[in-house]
């Protein structure tokens, strides 16, 4: 047996990663290459003799295992015999099969080759008949008019689908017999198209059904019937379009007078009232007329709608409307018509806008009566929906209506504009100075509020029989309304000034006596479209309109506040003023010179000055005021601080003798009929007899009670 260094040396060999270089090369460093190579013959020596014992040891079983390798090689022979022999048979059976399949392969690509050049020659031959028949129909249709050449157009246009059709199936380019005839065939296609066209175009303004149905079919057999009906339609609206501008071509309108140098076609127009009547009569008529047209159109659509969902092709049994729309879904889609009217309408609302624009008296016409083209547009709907055949049908329902307002949109934005601008006029006139030769006094003037309410009157009343057209007016009517509002705003006086109870007004307080009454007067012509507007169905205008009325009479009460407040702190600080006078009785010889003994009935200082006021406010300042329910009630907070003031100071005086009863009675009485002159409202006359029966407590004489009683009855 080896030792134990052998083993390791040995083991090196059989490692997987072992490299004979490595392994010398370790030796040589280790300069132990004697001794190595001992120990290599001797492991070397000891392998040898262990193979020899296992050899001896398994003698039987190695001599088996070779008389079987012997039998594997027999094996082995005999299946490398067959394989060598199937290899042979597979080459010859390949020789075989290959000869016949290459030959029918050659037979079938020369079969396929002749079958092409027979379609070819078919096609040619097909393409030159047809051309023929198609050269003559041509020939034919040319000599007859276009409604007599109809069954030729037809023929024409099915010999053009055929050959279409032949060239097609089969490539024929550069055929010399297929491309001479091309620009022919090109030149018969333009002509049939065109006529067919024309034939069609009559036969839609006509409503001849037949003819339609006939120029349709040409027009599917030249696989051109889209566009041949899109060509129609646009031929409607130009024509519609044309009826428009001639509606409003002001130059074959007379002129009342010489037409002055200068003027260009945007100026012309009339130079009086009389004759800017009878200019607006003729255009109007016009516009009248331009309604019927536009019906007529949309009848002839609604025609041409009907043959398309109806008729079909000769051949392929194809409906028409399907070849125009493939995605048509049967006789309840309108959609070709329901189209063709919003275009419609939008091409001649756009057409008088444009003319508009080329003359300035039709776009104020149009601008100024809005409401009257649209109204006249409206009624063309509900009268088409009720009596015309597309109507009756239910091809015009609600989307139709919004689809003629969108196209009225133009002419409503110029509408709205030019109101707005109106009334923004009219309130900046309000408060501008004025100058030099107008009326006299503080603005806004009386003439001034009256052109406002004319204008609004004039704006919003055109609109009440329409709701949607009266709430947008009132939208547009809100911002001048607030511009009117902060207006009045800026200019009133907010101050209280004391001296108005001595009668001098300043010119901030008479302004603001005018702002009220401007602010009342627009008020009430607010309210007074509100009801009518809401009479009218119009209630969402009507609502708008309120509102504004509640801003108005707002302002109208900051307005006027200051005046009140001053004349009620003067008439109060002068009844406070009571106490100050002594109204005990005096003797003859107490008296002055100049005094009648009897003037212990006359009203005191106090009460002149009450007075004083009071006949400021019934003669100077009631008469500026317009009567209002806002006025009212603070006339009544007023009447009401100033009688109980003066029943209550009334009240507190001492017990005094019959001269000096009669000497706080009378000026009460006064004081009363004063405040009764102005407050006429019957649920404040007990303040009144409870200052009479103030007067009963303070005289209790017979004829006194009996005086108090009838005048307590006459102003209650």
């Amino acid at each position: 047996m080896a030792s134990g260094g052998d083993d390791d040396m040995l083991s090196q060999f059989v490692k997987p990663d072992f490299d004979s270089k490595d392994f010398v090369h370790g030796v040589v460093r280790r300069n132990s290459v004697s001794d190595d190579l001992a120990h290599l013959r001797q492991g070397i020596a000891v392998l040898e003799s262990q193979l020899r014992e296992q050899v001896v040891s398994h003698h039987g079983r190695l001599i088996e295992q070779v008389s079987h390798a012997k039998d594997l090689e027999v094996l082995v022979d005999t299946v490398t015999s067959g394989v060598s022999r199937l290899q042979a048979s597979l080459g010859s059976v390949k020789a075989k099969i290959r000869e016949p399949y290459e030959i029918v392969a050659s037979k079938t690509a020369q079969l396929e080759r002749l079958q092409a050049a027979g379609e070819v020659l078919r096609a040619v031959i097909r393409i030159r008949d047809i051309s023929t028949k198609l050269a003559a129909h041509v020939k034919a249709a040319e000599t007859k008019s276009d409604n007599s050449a109809m069954k030729d157009l037809a023929q024409a246009a099915a010999c053009c689908s055929e050959i279409r059709a032949c060239m097609g199936r089969c490539d024929l380019e550069g055929v010399e017999e297929v491309e001479k005839r091309k620009k022919g065939l090109a030149e018969c296609h333009v002509m049939i198209r065109s006529k067919s066209q024309k034939v069609l175009l009559e036969a839609v303004l006509m409503r001849q059904q037949q003819d339609m149905a006939n120029s349709l079919q040409v027009f599917f057999s030249l696989e051109a019937l889209p566009g041949a009906v899109e060509a129609v339609l646009v031929e409607l609206i130009r024509l519609a379009r044309s009826a428009a501008a001639s509606a409003v071509d002001t130059s074959t309108l007379p002129l009342d007078s010489e037409e002055p140098k200068g003027w260009t076609s945007k100026q012309r127009g009339p130079t009086n009232a009389n004759a800017a009547a009878a200019w607006k009569t003729a255009l109007w008529g016009r516009l009248e007329m331009l309604i019927e047209t536009i019906a007529a159109k949309c009848a002839q659509v609604w025609q041409l709608y009907r043959v398309l969902s109806k008729r079909r092709d000769v051949s392929t049994h194809t409906l028409f409307a399907e070849a125009f729309n493939p995605a048509f879904k049967g006789e309840n889609d309108t959609a070709l018509y329901t189209s063709f009217w919003a275009r419609l309408l939008q091409g001649v609302v756009d057409q008088l806008v444009q003319g508009g624009e080329k003359n300035t008296f039709v776009k104020g016409m149009l601008t100024a009566e809005y409401p009257r083209v649209r109204q006249l547009l409206l009624n063309h709907y509900h009268n088409a929906r009720s009596t015309s055949d597309a109507g009756i049908a239910g091809a015009l329902g609600e989307l139709e209506r919004q689809s003629l307002l969108a196209a009225l949109q133009p002419l409503a934005a110029q509408h709205l504009s030019r109101a707005t601008s109106r009334v923004n006029d009219a309130i900046g006139q309000l408060f501008n100075p004025k100058a030099a030769g107008a009326p006299s006094g503080v603005p806004p003037l009386a003439g001034d509020v009256g052109a406002l309410q004319k204008t609004m009157n004039n704006i919003v009343l055109g609109t009440r029989i329409d709701a949607q057209l009266a709430r947008e007016v009132a939208e547009s009517m809100a911002g001048a309304i607030q511009l009117f509002v902060n207006k009045c705003r800026e200019n009133t006086n907010t101050d209280i000034d004391p001296k108005l109870a001595s009668g001098a007004l300043s010119m901030s307080q008479t302004r603001n006596l005018s702002i009220y009454s401007a602010a009342i007067a627009v008020e009430e012509t607010l309210v007074t479209l509100s009801a009518q507007l809401a009479s009218a169905s119009a209630s969402e205008a009507a609502e708008v309109y309120a509102a504004l009325a509640q801003q108005a009479g707002q302002r109208a009460r900051e307005a006027v506040r200051p005046l009140i407040e001053s004349l009620q702190a003067g008439l109060l600080e002068s009844m406070a003023n009571m106490h100050l006078t002594d109204i005990r009785p005096q003797m003859p010889a107490d008296m002055p010179d100049d005094m009648d003994p009897t003037g212990a009935e006359q009203c005191s200082n106090y009460m002149q000055e009450c007075l004083q006021v009071l006949t400021l406010l019934t003669l100077k300042l009631l008469p500026r005021l317009a009567a209002s329910l806002h006025l009212n009630t603070m006339l009544e907070v007023l009447a009401v601080k100033a009688l109980g003031m003066l029943v209550r100071h009334v009240t507190l005086l001492r017990t005094l003798d019959e001269t000096a009863k009669m000497q706080v009675m009378l000026p009460s009485s006064e004081a009363c009929s004063n405040v009764f002159s102005f407050l006429c409202i019957r649920t404040y006359a007990y303040l009144y007899i409870r200052l009479c029966l103030c007067h009963t407590h303070t005289h209790k004489l017979t004829h006194t009670h009996t005086y108090t009683h009838t005048y307590t009855c006459t102003h209650a």
